[in-house]
Order: C-alpha cells, then structure tokens, then sequence
C-alpha cells in the first residue's frame, strides 16, 4: 500500500484522511495552521440529512431547481446517496444531534427547500462534528504536519510531490481540501464577507496553472443573506445569523417597514431582493453605521431563540439587543465554482484528488444552506478511499 498526502484539515481533509486510513494506505496530513483550524468548525446551519430515498429525490431536484445550472448526473446522484450512510456513520461514532422530546430526530427546512432535510446540534454543527473528526485522526497513526503551507502538487517519477516552503512530500496519490476562495475574493473587492483571513487561494492558482486541470466557474460566488452587520470588523468580517431560522416566521423588512422578499425563497432570490433595496436607499443603518435590513427577530419568543439557536443568542445577549430586531445584509459566504472533478474526486492530473470547496460544479450558481458541510463530509470519504485505491494500484 502507497502513501496518501491531505492537504487541508477541515472537515473535507479530515474525513478523507480517515477514508484513506481506513482503507489501508499510508497517511500523512499537511495543515497550513494547527490541525483542524479552518473554516468547517464556523459552519453553524446544520447538514442536510435526508430521511430515505424518495427525501433523496427531493433534494436532487431541490438542488437542480435552486443552482439553475444542472451539475453532472453522475456527480450529483454519487453526492445524494452518500450523505445518510455518511451522517450514520458520524451519528454511530457519537455526534449527537437535536431531537425532539419524544427521542425523534429535527429536521429543519431553509430557504429553496421542499421539505425540511437540515439536522444540526443547536447552531453549531461545524463544532461538534470537528471535534468528533480531530479525536478519530488524533487516536489513528495518521501522520500529522502542522504549519506547512503547501505551494502545488506536481508529478514527480511514477508518483506525485506536496511541494510547501520547508519540505516535499512524495506520495503516490493526494487529496487537496484546502477549502474555497472567499474571503480573498470578497476582501479584493471590499465586500462583507464570514469568512476570515486565510491563503486558500494560493494553491488554488497553482492548480488552476496546470494545463491538465479544468475548472467549473470559478468566479462564482454565493452570499449568505443573514449576515450580522453589527458584527462587522474593520476588516470586513462578520458572523451570520442561521439561516434556517427564516422557517421560524421572521421578515425582512427595509427602511419604511415595506417587506422584502419570502426569507425561504432561496439564497439566490432572497440576496438578489435585498441588494436591490439596497442600491435603491432603502436600507436602514446599524450603530455602526452600516447598512442592511431588518431581520425582524422580536417576531420570535427570545427563549425559544435561546433552546434552539444557543449561540445566537448568546452573541445578542452579550451586546444586549437579543429579542430585537437585527440589521442584516448578504455577506460573501462560499465558493460556488472550482476545479473540476469525477465524482470520486478525481482529476484529470492521475493520482489527484479534490473534495471539498475547492471543487466545482456540484451546486450550479446558488448552494442550499446545510449542503456545504455536507458536501464537505461526503467528498472527503469519497476523495480519500479512490486516493487509497489509487495508492494501491
């Protein structure tokens, strides 16, 4: 059995490096910060998790129906029926989920949705589902580089090299999870974003040079439309509030209480409504003196906000407005397009695999919230047992 080298130690890296592990190769994974500090453990609308197979074909056509653009058959059927084997398997190694008083398990719905599909653990699933991934690396013999930032990945003999600053790594396969290029794209064009600093972009670049590797919109991007304008720093980068609190029966409303658009009318529409109030001068201005809309939270009992979305109101009550209306406006959020991959993550570069926001194609030109720690999770498995298979071939 050969060596598999990650790239990346979100939860796309981290599950392919268990995948591999699992399926017996060699594993060694490379973090450009400490293991696990990336932007997966930020995720806080929950994953999509559909009930059986006919919940399966909802989301297939609910994801046709918001990207507009229809990915790949093959890819998007390989997505869909890998996620409950997926959300079981992390349910069976102990993440726990909401659930009802009577023991059955939440399904909430969001914008875009035909039914309700998302699970989560209070307003936080990004947490508890790294924390469950970094203990299963953490007790494996999986081989962990820390602060290594990885500059490309090229051939090298019959086999690939992870070339970063200080060192090479040769290995016969290679999973990159390096996450999408949002921040460094919002931050070029001085635009609100929730994700923070990172240099995800770079080796992103230098795959895009490599003439065997495509991509699929790679200038496609998808704002969030609950962005918190009163946690906006000065360098841009604020948090969200969970979209999926849209089901709960909140509004959103501009400067002279005229209603915007249905919150559950999916993120494309709903982004598209607001920045038109927006540019017409119809927004009202935080305390900051920035400008959004009015998400109308006092429409909701603050003790029901507080059982069933902790953090929020925990982050409203420290600055002392939970049960007020906040001040929202779309905030740059995830990288729709990418480099182009088969559905095992494979590419055209042998012995490259891809899983995560790096990848393009999968959810057209508007994601459903809960699909991108999703796609993360079952891109990962998928991406790091071919890259053993590979490795073993």
């Amino acid at each position: 059995m050969g060596v598999v080298a990650i790239i990346g130690s979100g939860a796309a890296g981290l599950q392919a490096a268990l995948a591999a592990r699992r399926n017996g190769a060699d594993v060694v994974i490379c973090s450009d910060r400490g293991l696990g500090q990336s932007n997966s453990v930020l995720a806080q609308g929950g994953m999509q998790y559909p009930v059986d197979e006919a919940s399966e074909h909802c989301l297939a056509a609910d994801m046709i129906a918001a990207g507009g653009t229809p990915p790949d058959p093959d890819r998007l059927r390989t997505f869909v029926g890998h996620i409950r084997p997926m959300v079981a398997e992390l349910i069976g190694a102990g993440l726990e989920l909401d659930h009802d008083e009577d023991g059955s398990l939440i399904r909430r719905r969001a914008g875009g949705m035909s039914e309700p599909r998302v699970v989560t653990s209070g307003d936080r699933i990004g947490a508890p589902v790294m924390r469950l991934l970094l203990r299963q690396v953490r007790d494996s013999d999986i081989e962990i580089r820390e602060h290594v930032t990885v500059e490309d990945v090229g051939r090298r003999g019959a086999g690939l090299v992870v070339s970063s600053g200080s060192s090479d790594i040769a290995a016969d396969a290679v999973v990159a999870a390096t996450g999408g290029r949002a921040w460094s794209w919002a931050s070029a064009r001085d635009r609100p974003t929730s994700n923070p600093p990172n240099g995800n972009d770079r080796l992103f670049a230098a795959l895009t040079a490599h003439a065997e590797l495509a991509t699929v919109d790679p200038d496609e991007f998808q704002y969030q439309p609950f962005g918190d304008v009163r946690s906006l720093g000065g360098d841009g980068v604020g948090k969200l509030i969970p979209e999926s609190i849209a089901a709960a029966g909140v509004r959103i409303l501009d400067r002279r209480g005229v209603e915007v658009v249905d919150p559950l009318a999916g993120r494309r529409t709903v982004t598209a409504a607001m920045h038109e109030r927006l540019r017409a001068g119809l927004g009202v201005a935080a305390d900051n003196g920035i400008e959004g809309l009015r998400l109308t939270l006092s429409d909701l009992d603050p003790d029901w906000v507080a059982r069933h979305y902790p953090t929020l109101h925990r982050r409203l009550s420290g600055r002392g407005d939970a049960g007020d209306d906040q001040i929202v406006a779309p905030f740059v959020h995830y990288q729709l397009g990418g480099l182009a991959v088969r559905p095992d993550g494979s590419t055209t570069l042998p012995g490259l695999y891809l899983a995560g926001e790096i990848t393009g194609g999968l959810h057209g030109h508007n994601r459903l919230m809960g699909n991108g720690l999703t796609e993360a999770l079952v891109g990962g498995r998928l991406a790091g047992a071919a890259a053993a298979e590979f490795s073993r071939r």
